[in-house]
């Protein structure tokens, strides 16, 4: 029984001193520390040699651990902002694009712009492109010269195509087209074109593209049908808005 007593109190002994060793504030290990030294003194004066190079071993571990304690961590300076991303001219975050193009047959001039839109259905990854490869362009146009029979000829066209873009900036454009109005103030009927582009940045801050296909408008008039017709090449460039 006393032997047990005895264990028990060796232990809350060394748990005491783990404890102490182990102090979570600073004021507690210089409290450790001073005891430390005041045992040292003690055991200078005894001339125990063993016991002073173990409490100088212990004093100096405390000494580090205070300091590690006290030191104050630099302020981690914060990382510059980064520019919110560009949403465009006026702030809308809508894509645009701006073309010009000649239809060689009669010297058709004409003029189109578009609002490009994304695909919903991701239908880029289905082909083994990326998913965003795929894209939708809805424009309005306005072109002026001669018909195929050389007769003046111009008129307000709106537009819908689909557009597949490759590697290296190459893309794919196809749709229809129909004449909301035109020469003889009626409209037309259901014309089309298909082209392959370029597209790439030539340092106006957003993709240029110039491109080369064929084309047809033509009007719903079955007493004069008129159209224009040929190969057709064009320039533009995108355009947040």
């Amino acid at each position: 029984m006393k032997k047990l007593v005895v264990l028990l109190f060796a232990v809350a002994f060394v748990v005491c001193i783990i404890n102490v060793g182990n102090a979570a504030t600073p004021n507690q290990v210089r409290a450790y520390i001073s005891t430390l030294e005041n045992k040292l003194g003690v055991a200078t004066r005894a001339n125990d040699h063993t016991r002073v190079l173990k409490l100088n071993q212990m004093i100096a571990d405390q000494k580090v651990r205070l300091q590690a304690m006290e030191t104050v961590p630099q302020a981690v300076a914060p990382a510059p902002m980064k520019a919110a991303p560009s949403t465009g001219l006026f702030g809308w975050g809508l894509n645009t694009d701006l073309a010009v193009n000649y239809v060689m047959d009669k010297s058709i001039v004409g003029l189109r712009a578009d609002l490009l839109l994304p695909d919903p259905l991701g239908l880029g990854g289905i082909i083994g492109l990326q998913k965003e490869a795929v894209g939708y362009k809805l424009g309005l146009g306005y072109f002026t010269g001669n018909d195929t029979k050389d007769v003046a000829f111009r008129g307000i066209p709106i537009y819908l195509d689909g557009v597949i873009m490759f590697p290296m900036g190459m893309y794919l454009q196809g749709g229809i087209n129909y004449l909301v109005n035109r020469s003889g103030s009626k409209s037309g009927s259901i014309g089309g074109q298909v082209y392959v582009g370029v597209a790439g940045d030539i340092g106006l801050g957003s993709k240029s593209f110039a491109q080369i296909g064929y084309s047809i408008l033509r009007t719903g008039d079955s007493a004069t049908p008129r159209s224009s017709k040929g190969f057709d090449i064009g320039i533009g460039q995108m355009i947040t808005l």
